[in-house]
């Protein structure tokens, strides 16, 4: 029963990522037509990551120093990039996947290499459990609203109390 509850959310958190992935792609069309120079941010990095790919398959021994330039330059763009959104009345977060929970990023887990349970997984598994418990009934029956009247005044057979005595 577990691993069913388990499967069911973790096939919930893949349909939340998808979701959210495809609300990306649609923010990034949206993006690149009204905001040109974001189109040519984002072409220019990935031209630039295709060259240093090729620059590490030709030339090995200079990959550092090329990395750390590559990098220090996409950063730039990237900065870049994030000026314009907010320029343009947007968040400089706008073109990221928004996640529901950013500690696992809606995966259910985190940690590397080791996996653990995200805290999020943990309570919604408690939830579902506690949900198909019927523990959830003891809202309404619980100690606060125990009526002892309920049970009858006369003794039990072969006892001198009555059934109410033993319940109080």
């Amino acid at each position: 029963m577990r691993g069913l509850i388990l499967k069911n959310i973790l096939s919930e958190y893949d349909a939340i990522r998808r979701t959210e992935v495809k609300a990306l792609r649609q923010r990034e069309q949206e993006v690149m037509e009204a905001i040109p120079e974001i189109t040519d941010i984002r072409r220019t990095i990935i031209e630039m990551m295709a060259k240093r790919s090729r620059d590490i398959i030709q030339n090995p021994h200079n990959a550092a120093q090329s990395t750390t330039d590559l990098e220090n330059k996409i950063k730039e763009l990237k900065i870049k990039e994030k000026e314009l959104l907010l320029q343009h009345g947007l968040p400089e977060s706008y073109l990221s996947v928004k996640y529901h929970c950013p500690r696992c990023k809606d995966t259910g887990y985190v940690g590397s290499p080791i996996k653990e349970k995200c805290v999020c997984l943990t309570q919604k598994l408690l939830e579902r459990t506690y949900h198909i418990s019927d523990i959830n009934e003891l809202k309404e029956q619980n100690f606060d609203t125990f009526d002892p009247t309920v049970f009858p005044d006369t003794p039990l057979e072969g006892t001198r109390l009555p059934q109410r005595e033993y319940m109080v």
